[in-house]
């Protein structure tokens, strides 16, 4: 998603996935880091880069399988958004990756 807002640019990766076997260090999920190292190299202001995983796998499904809380997922743009979902809650996600694309 590429958004211009006056005189800077934010270009956002934004990969709908499930990551049930995804893994937590998986290169997908390690983008959100890397890419702000790419951000650096650029040297130009005016260019926001992220990158997020708008996972389709409930949090539920993973609680159990990763010592992560659903608050280091989203720490490492991770967001959930599932049919099972309530809708408040997939608002929230979306609302999430908004504000940390600033």
């Amino acid at each position: 998603m590429w958004i211009i807002d006056g005189d800077k640019q934010y270009i956002n990766f934004i990969d709908p996935k499930g990551i049930r076997e995804e893994g937590l260090n998986s290169s997908k999920i390690g983008l959100a880091k890397i890419i702000k190292k790419y951000q650096e190299q650029l040297k130009d202001e005016t260019i926001v880069m992220n990158s997020f995983v708008l996972s389709v796998t409930p949090y539920k499904e993973l609680e159990f399988k990763t010592n992560w809380k659903i608050e280091e997922y989203h720490q490492n743009n991770v967001f959930f958004i599932s049919d099972n979902m309530e809708e408040y809650e997939k608002i929230e996600s979306i609302e999430r990756i908004f504000n940390n694309m600033k």
